[in-house]
């Protein structure tokens, strides 16, 4: 068992028997450990800016939730959010009415969550209601006639992996995670542990899910983008409140982070569209400021995420502290290393990504860069 799970498991222990040891004892607020601001986050390998944010978030526009536009504006400072993307449940005025720009220091963008023939869909930003289509490529068409991408959510659950018009995956969804759960677990640890030890549990990546990521990758690569899905609607004590996984909790668990040339939708989409980003899993660490990238051969091009790069090229890894690197082809690991500096160099053709582990807890997940095989322009 690594050292913070053996000191947890005793605290946890402690806590049942001294204080009740209840979620209601918390340390999920404010900013994760190791948090990096904006200003000081490094600029990536071809001076892109590194921005963090929120991926799938529902409010009082969705059936399923009561929160307002305040409460979560005020979780994203709180939590230290560059942009947020809002996916209600769709209805004609929740497009139309969604908050879009600056709220506070965050950008708002909208989105919605959409049931297609194949499963859910993430689909951002949009100008106008996406009405029920019959087919997947009707909803495809209507979402990129807007501008706008279509991520896979709820990737457990989604059913047409061969379509090709997809443009990202979302490889984590804690709604998902904790649907997926022990429910007498789930109870027992609400009750009787700090909440974070709860949240660990949700914040473990799904090996199925990242198969079919792979899967895909080696057709054509898409995004990754982590799903913190914050509906703030579990309330332990029905009407009188306390609620389990609110808009601050959820976003101190996960998030998604995107190179752009600056904090405004069209660059967003652009870099989202382009695979060049991250996922970090805040629970255990600020993950700001990793980069990987590749650099050819002759040293001329130096290469982000989502490209495609002749044989040959250096791949580069940068953590923000010490851990495990493992740079992965096809979803195997081929090479690995602990520290905060990784290069391997890519002779073999494939979609090449990168996972930093924190003793043994999947901590940061890149998106991925092709490289070609040999005499392949």
């Amino acid at each position: 068992m690594p050292a913070r799970r053996l000191t947890t498991a005793l605290f946890s222990l402690f806590a049942t028997i001294s204080l009740g040891g209840c979620s209601l004892f918390t340390t999920m607020w404010g900013k994760p450990e190791g948090f990096v601001a904006l200003a000081d986050r490094p600029r990536s390998a071809t001076g892109l800016i590194d921005f963090r944010g929120v991926i799938h978030c529902h409010s009082f526009r969705s059936h399923d939730s009561t929160g307002t536009i305040e409460e979560i504006g005020a979780a994203c400072e709180e939590v230290g959010m560059d942009f947020l993307v809002m996916t209600d449940h769709p209805a004609p005025y929740s497009i139309r009415r969604g908050k879009r720009g600056m709220v506070g220091n965050t950008l708002f963008m909208v989105g919605a969550e959409l049931r297609s023939p194949g499963g859910t869909l993430l689909a951002f930003p949009l100008k106008h209601y996406v009405r029920p289509h019959k087919t997947l490529q009707a909803y495809l068409d209507d979402i990129h006639g807007q501008g706008g991408l279509a991520f896979v959510g709820h990737a457990e659950q989604y059913t047409r992996w061969d379509h090709p018009g997809i443009d990202g995956v979302e490889v984590q969804n804690l709604h998902a995670a904790a649907q997926a759960a022990n429910p007498v677990g789930i109870a027992l640890k609400a009750l009787f542990t700090p909440l974070h030890v709860l949240f660990w549990s949700l914040a473990e990546a799904n090996p199925e899910v990242f198969a079919k990521w792979d899967a895909v990758n080696d057709r054509r690569m898409v995004s990754a983008v982590g799903g913190n899905d914050a509906h703030a609607n579990i309330r332990i004590l029905g009407p009188l409140g306390w609620v389990l996984g609110n808009y601050t909790e959820l976003f101190r668990v996960i998030s998604t982070h995107v190179l752009a040339e600056r904090l405004d939708e069209a660059a967003l989409v652009a870099a989202l569209r382009a695979g060049r980003t991250y996922v970090s899993y805040d629970i255990w660490k600020d993950g700001s400021g990793f980069a990987f990238w590749a650099v050819e051969k002759d040293g001329a091009r130096v290469h982000e995420m989502g490209a495609t790069v002749p044989g040959g090229a250096r791949l580069h890894v940068r953590a923000p502290s010490k851990g495990e690197i493992r740079i992965l082809r096809g979803g195997k690991v081929v090479d690995t290393l602990i520290g905060v500096k990784f290069q391997h160099v890519a002779e073999v053709a494939g979609v090449y990504r990168v996972e930093v582990l924190l003793d043994g807890d999947t901590w940061i997940v890149s998106s991925g860069i092709r490289v070609r095989g040999p005499g392949k322009e």
